[in-house]
């Protein structure tokens, strides 16, 4: 849809019967001798011109592309890369990189939440007093949980990279890489598994080193951002349903016809986050605060 400046109106410029999965769709306006007319879905004509203003922008009944446009608020970006002269990296394939565009959508999802802006807002509530330190090794004061919330959401862009089993990931500044299980094991809520990792790394490029607890596991014995939080509230989200890619078979990494692809192998038991009887810190927040949105 077009929109000329000052108008009020959406105009359409052209329809789109289908957009293939992970496509690249570039279209140069058709203008005619400096112009073009475009009509409005009362048949009622405009002409816009290069520069004039006119804003474009996609309408669609699309029911994913509706939920990816209303509810997530974070505006990141990634683009792949090989890291072809560091032996710490593999190359990234399409198996990988078609994993990387869910991983990165679900969490930007996750951050978009009510009900992640709640925990950071009330996270010694919610983390059973827990709290969150920083590099200087220091408990974070509820400025402090409020500004990491908004630096988490910040516009980022992501140089995203598969780490060759040298570790479980690496990340800092916009490198953003993690290892092969992660690839398999997002869909699921697991223990130490990719959630853990991602956020872990996503908090190195925010700023994070060793030292806070915001790169830290859940193996420390104590409830902490990466190894706590974001699994559970992945848990909690996965299990209302609310996510935007859910479905492991869309993209089928596990499909041995893709085997040859693999860097690693793949392990098929899956380890749940907590066991059937019990329901997580998050969760349980959660179940006993049913008003905690209000």
């Amino acid at each position: 849809m077009a929109h000329p400046q000052g108008s009020g109106d959406s105009y359409i410029l052209f329809y789109i019967d289908m957009l293939p999965p992970l496509a690249q769709f570039d279209y140069e306006i058709p203008y005619e001798n400096g112009s073009l007319t475009i009509y409005n879905r009362e048949d009622q004509p405009a002409t816009i011109t290069p520069g004039d203003g006119t804003t474009f922008s996609i309408e669609t009944e699309d029911p994913l592309w509706i939920k990816l446009r209303d509810e997530i608020t974070i505006n990141w970006t990634g683009f792949f890369d090989n890291y072809a002269n560091d032996s710490k990296y593999a190359p990234m394939t399409a198996i990988y990189a078609r994993e990387w565009v869910v991983m990165l959508t679900n969490l930007a999802y996750m951050y978009s939440t009510p009900e992640f802006k709640h925990i950071m807002y009330n996270y010694l509530e919610v983390m059973n007093n827990n709290p969150i330190w920083g590099n200087n090794k220091k408990n974070f004061t509820q400025e402090q949980y409020e500004e990491l919330y908004d630096n988490l959401r910040k516009d980022r862009t992501f140089c995203l990279g598969l780490v060759a089993n040298t570790a479980n990931g690496y990340g800092g500044g916009q490198t953003l890489a993690v290892y092969h299980p992660c690839y398999y094991s997002h869909y699921y809520t697991m223990k130490n598994a990719a959630w853990e990792t991602v956020s872990h790394e996503i908090n190195h490029c925010v700023g994070y080193n060793h030292d806070s607890n915001l790169t830290q596991t859940s193996t420390t014995g104590n409830a902490t951002f990466p190894g706590t939080l974001v699994p559970q509230l992945h848990n909690w989200l996965r299990k209302a349903e609310r996510l935007p890619y859910m479905n492991p078979k869309v993209f089928d990494f596990e499909n041995k016809a893709y085997s040859k692809h693999w860097i690693g192998s793949i392990i098929g038991l899956y380890e749940p986050l907590y066991n059937k009887s019990d329901f997580p810190p998050v969760e349980t927040y959660f179940r006993n605060n049913p008003d905690w949105n209000q």
